[in-house]
């Protein structure tokens, strides 16, 4: 391919054309123009929004450690099992929770093209080595 072609030299004609069109006032939140620089837009928010919710996730999981760790004190709560036992209960219900009220979060279980089915083998193979590790 020439040196202007390609994924990059695309995404950079997107960028340009997003812009051209921004500095003219001619680009709305709902409107795409020719170049697919609304789509550009999309792809942004969405990156912006995964990376928002795997730091969130991280901050969750990290203060949820130092918290085990602050327990697990032979003075304090020396029962790990029952801290697992808590935590996965904790989990199924509020997964469970957010399965009624929001489905659409979990599109392998509500959605016809996407559905998963939840069979013996599944189950076996996937399902229940990770929870007995």
């Amino acid at each position: 391919g020439s040196a202007g072609s390609g994924p990059v030299a695309a995404l950079g004609e997107r960028i340009l054309c997003a812009s051209a069109l921004e500095a003219r006032g001619m680009l709305l939140s709902g409107c795409k123009c020719a170049c697919g620089s609304s789509s550009l837009r999309a792809t942004i928010r969405n990156v912006a929004f995964v990376t928002f919710l795997a730091v969130t996730y991280m901050a969750i999981s990290t203060g949820l450690i130092t918290f085990n760790k602050y327990l697990m004190h032979k003075d304090r709560f020396p029962y790990a099992i029952a801290i697992g036992v808590l935590h996965m209960t904790s989990s199924f219900t509020c997964n469970s929770l957010l399965l009624r009220l929001c489905p659409w979060l979990y599109p392998s279980l509500t959605d016809e093209e996407q559905r998963v089915e939840l069979d013996r083998g599944l189950i076996t193979r996937v399902l229940l080595p990770i929870a007995t590790a």
